[in-house]
């Protein structure tokens, strides 16, 4: 072959070498135009060197680089052929690791056969759905998967978007959680009202159940206290009134006078007692005395208990309030000097009561120990329930209960009463004696006063006059003892009997008697009531009051109702007509022509307990 054969050859390799790099050259050309080459790879003597296209497309594909979604794209058999980086942190790998794996492998296993069914609805299906995707470690994530088909180059492929619902979930979370919260605290708050309601209603029941055991108490008191005067005081009383008629009207032997005399101090001795049984168990009415008159005779006995009480109390006359009210402080006030004897160390307590600003305060004070108030308050210790009484008893009065304690600076205690408009209040029987008091039958304003005779002045003598006396008292017992006492004394004429204080206004009415001697303690209406109608509408006539009780409260209201003078049963024989006697000359010393408005004063011996 000759030279210019090979140059031809040479020639025409060359022309197809050129052709086929033309074509090569189109065809990468081609591919850029229509987005198929991303980059390209060039050879170099520093090696490989990529270099990135940039067209029309460039901002599109950077949105989907650093969107918040995860992008994929899936071949017709479900490989990952693109993902962005936001979908292989989804994942839990690395951009590396994904391309060219199964889109299956990472999806949460029990949620795989859903999602291929779904898949298999057609590349046309615009399909969402909600999986979890698998995490090499830790839960698996939540997210929804927006599926739409691409067809590309007669090749089906399909676009996945997928979105992160963590967030979303806890915010659903956070609201069924406030939903539930909501629910629980509404359930709660009408679960609250009403166990509240049930502590309220059952607080009002206890303290209702503490009022009732405390009235219990009080109405035990009274009615062991009322069987103890109404018998054994007045047969003992009866007795030493029968033993005293013995050694007036017989001369008896000197052994049998001693006996007489020991038998008479043993009757009077049980006689004391019982008044002091009495006096413990149950305090004198406090409509009758009043509250101060009451305390005062508390503060009285509490000396038999080795308690020495200063009572400061103001001037004016005795505060009345109903019985409910005034019972229920005189038995707190007891128990609380109680408790200063037996928890103070001190021998001596000041009582005080005050009434101001429509209150009514009454303090228990003393310089002994002090305790925890609040402590002693919610302990349950039976022996600590007195003071949680107490406050309870106030509550239900509409009042209230202080207490203040500390170290060894004593003690405190306040109770605090708010008081109606009428601080007197007036009991039942006092407005049945008014209505008594209009419905008898009046007598000439001329006959108002029962006078005494007086001297005859025209014969120089003064003819005797029996004085005209009315025995009242419930015991019948006790009126034939009284009357046969009076009956063997010539000067005396009993005009009638009376069993309880409304008789004892209808026999007045009746008799006119000069005199009344007047027991206390009766049904119906008491003595001293009695004795205040007897003296507001016959101030002319006497009255004697006469009870097993002549000491303390009993004294004073009696001589404030009108009565000129209290003995004691037990001395009835001895001193009765001398008293009588001592009233008639009294009266006869007074001027006839206008009434007396005054108890007589009687010069007396002390006829108080003994």
């Amino acid at each position: 072959m000759n030279e210019r054969e090979e140059s031809i050859e040479d020639l025409v390799q060359e022309n197809a070498s050129l052709r086929d790099r033309l074509e090569e050259a189109t065809n990468v050309l081609t591919a850029i135009r229509s987005g198929e080459v991303d980059a390209l790879v060039v050879k170099g003597p520093n090696g490989d060197q990529v270099f990135t296209l940039e067209g029309t497309d460039y901002p599109y594909r950077t949105f989907v680089e650093t969107m918040n979604e995860g992008a994929v794209t899936l071949a017709k058999d479900g490989t990952i052929v693109y993902c962005n980086r936001r979908f292989a942190d989804l994942a839990g790998t690395s951009l590396e690791q994904t391309f060219g794996r199964g889109f299956m492998e990472f999806v949460h296993a029990p949620d795989r056969p859903a999602f291929e069914t779904t898949l298999a609805l057609g590349s046309d299906a615009n399909i969402q759905a909600e999986l979890s995707l698998e995490q090499p470690y830790g839960p698996a994530i939540p997210v929804r998967i927006s599926v739409r088909g691409l067809p590309q180059n007669n090749k089906h492929y399909w676009c996945l978007v997928v979105t992160d619902l963590r967030r979303d979930k806890l915010h659903d979370s956070l609201r069924q959680s406030e939903e539930q919260l909501r629910k629980i605290a509404g359930t709660l708050e009408q679960r609250v009202e009403e166990r509240t309601n049930e502590l309220v209603l059952s607080q009002e029941r206890l303290r209702a159940l503490a009022i009732e055991l405390n009235w219990t108490e009080e109405r035990e008191r009274k009615r062991v206290a009322t069987e103890l005067h109404d018998h054994l005081a007045q047969f003992l009383a009866l007795a030493v009134m029968k033993l005293t008629q013995i050694k007036q009207k017989q001369e008896l032997a000197p052994i049998s006078a001693e006996l007489m005399n020991h038998l008479q101090t043993l009757l009077i001795d049980a006689l004391s007692y019982t008044r002091t049984l009495i006096t413990d168990l149950a305090p004198s009415k406090l409509q009758d005395v009043g509250l101060d008159s009451a305390l005062d005779s508390l503060a009285e006995q509490m000396q038999r208990h080795g308690l020495t009480v200063h009572f400061e109390k103001p001037r004016d006359e005795d505060l009345k309030l109903p019985e409910q009210q005034g019972l229920l402080l005189f038995q707190s006030v007891r128990e609380l000097l109680f408790n200063v004897i037996k928890h103070s160390g001190v021998n001596e307590a000041v009582l005080s009561l005050v009434q101001q600003y429509g209150k009514l305060r009454i303090e228990v004070c003393d310089g002994g120990r002090g305790f925890d108030v609040l402590a002693h308050m919610k302990s349950s210790h039976s022996a600590r329930l007195g003071l949680f009484s107490i406050r309870e008893r106030m509550q239900a009065l509409g009042g209230s209960f202080e207490l203040e304690s500390a170290g060894q600076r004593g003690t405190r205690a306040t109770l605090i009463l708010p008081l109606g408009d009428s601080e007197t209040i007036e009991t039942e029987s006092q407005g049945w004696g008014r209505e008594l008091s209009t419905s008898l039958i009046n007598p000439p304003a001329s006959s108002e006063l029962v006078r005494v005779t007086h001297p005859d002045r025209t014969n120089g003598h003064t003819p005797q006059v029996p004085i005209r006396v009315l025995l009242v008292d419930d015991h019948a017992m006790v009126r034939q003892g009284l009357r046969t006492v009076l009956d063997s004394y010539s000067d005396i004429a009993i005009v009638g009997e009376a069993s309880n204080g409304e008789e004892a206004l209808a026999g007045v009415a009746m008799h006119q008697p000069a005199i009344v001697v007047m027991d206390i303690n009766m049904p119906k209406m008491n003595g001293i009531e009695a004795t205040t109608q007897i003296r507001k509408r016959y101030p002319g006539i006497s009255v004697i009051g006469l009870s097993v009780q002549s000491g303390g409260e009993i004294q004073q209201a009696m001589l404030k109702a009108g009565a000129t003078v209290l003995l004691n049963k037990e001395a009835a024989v001895e001193q009765l007509y001398q008293t009588i006697q001592s009233v008639k000359n009294v009266t006869q010393t007074e001027d006839p022509g206008r009434p007396s408005h005054r108890p007589a004063t009687i010069p007396m011996a002390n006829h108080s307990n003994k």
